[in-house]
């Protein structure tokens, strides 16, 4: 017997929606069993649904998502995003900031390395209640943080760094240096890095780091990352990790493979991210970065990085939502007649919101059954009861 009653808490909301072309449609801030991710990172994440009501493909060029209206550009949808027209958009709001076309490795079975073909944010939904905030943003200035060809210190040892490398703090000193492109094996490098004794058996992880000057964070809303790596890579900005590129979820030593071997065209690709620029500050900050092997006996690896800091101008709210405590597995979406928010049973992620709504929050009472659980030796009725006429079972 399957028992699936809806009916939920309402607390207060409140919405604002613009005239615009695109919207915030539904979102699911407690997912467990509804709509599995399935190809990413997790199998039941939160996600938010983004519409194109018009009759024209939409680009989401200069589009911000957030889960503070305070923060509206904290994770920018990647330009050259487009919806379809009358389509919708699926992103996923599980943290892992990233987009498709980059490699992983899954750090469970079957091991396998994947390329990932969603879209996801530097944030989760809070179930107990929060803000979603679509925003739309003109770019207004680069600054130059990094230059490729940079002078970095790294270190080629092969020893563990463990965490406390990343920071603004750390002691260098002892560091060899040199100007990107850095590491060895294709003969095009301006400083060549050591490997080890045995070049069937190289150092996996090589460190580099570089202090930059900052004089008015506040100017810098993100920082856009290129990145040529050979083969993995994890970059940090004062001691935050702010990417992930070709490397395992989880856990990383200097003994962590890559994820996959870097061959042909990638070999010279820098790769691109935006992200926030929350953890730079005014004066010194360090970007760290550790390159990985994908395997002891690579014949190369590669590295050379540029940072631009980014400020945007005229940013509008396009269409928020603020919300209370949410229920596992129902979404809260728009309603096709109206326009308005409903809770919806049965979500309809990437497709409209077609099937019964409901406003009704009294919570329901359980399912009583007539008999005692257990063993039987004749045949039995069972009568199955709820606490209101107007609730109905399931089964």
């Amino acid at each position: 017997m399957q028992v699936r009653t809806i009916i939920l808490l309402l607390l207060l909301y409140s919405i604002e929606i613009f005239a615009q072309d695109i919207f915030i449609n539904e979102y699911l801030a407690s997912n467990v069993t509804d709509y599995p991710e399935m190809y990413d990172f997790d199998d039941y994440t939160d996600w938010i649904e983004l519409h194109n009501p018009g009759a024209t493909l939409y680009s989401l060029d200069g589009f911000f998502l957030t889960d503070n209206l305070e923060d509206p550009l904290k994770w920018k949808v990647p330009d050259g995003t487009l919806i379809e027209s009358e389509g919708y958009l699926i992103i996923w709001a599980d943290d892992y900031d990233e987009t498709p076309g980059q490699v992983y490795m899954r750090p469970y079975w079957p091991w396998d390395d994947f390329t990932t073909r969603h879209y996801h944010t530097n944030f989760k939904i809070s179930k107990n209640g929060e803000e979603l905030g679509l925003f739309k943003a003109d770019q207004n200035e680069n600054f130059t943080l990094i230059e490729q060809g940079a002078l970095w210190k790294y270190l080629d040892d092969g020893s563990d760094q463990s965490s406390g490398w990343t920071q603004i703090d750390f002691d260098d000193e002892d560091w060899g240096s040199g100007h990107g492109e850095l590491g060895y094996g294709d003969g095009d490098e301006e400083t060549v890095v050591g490997y080890g004794p045995d070049e069937n058996d190289k150092y996996i992880t090589t460190y580099f780091r570089h202090a930059f000057d900052v004089n008015s964070a506040s100017e810098i809303q993100t920082v856009v990352i290129l990145l040529k790596r050979d083969d993995g890579a994890i970059i940090y900005i004062n001691g935050s990790e702010a990417v992930r590129s070709n490397m395992p979820l989880g856990s990383i030593t200097n003994e962590t493979y890559a994820s996959s071997s870097v061959v042909g065209s990638y070999e010279e690709t820098f790769f691109e991210w935006s992200v926030s620029a929350n953890n730079i500050i005014d004066g010194q900050n360090v970007v760290a970065v550790e390159i990985h092997q994908v395997s002891g006996s690579s014949s190369d690896i590669s590295f050379d990085l540029e940072l631009n800091g980014v400020s945007y101008a005229n940013t509008e709210l396009v269409d928020s939502v603020s919300f209370g405590s949410q229920i596992t597995d129902v979404s809260y979406g728009r309603r096709i007649e109206d326009n308005n928010w409903s809770f919806f049973g049965e979500p309809t992620p990437g497709g409209p919101n077609n099937t019964v709504p409901t406003d009704n929050t009294e919570p329901s009472g359980p399912v009583v059954p007539s008999l005692e659980t257990g063993f039987y030796s004749s045949p039995q009725i069972v009568e199955l009861s709820a606490g209101s006429d107007t609730e109905q079972i399931y089964y």
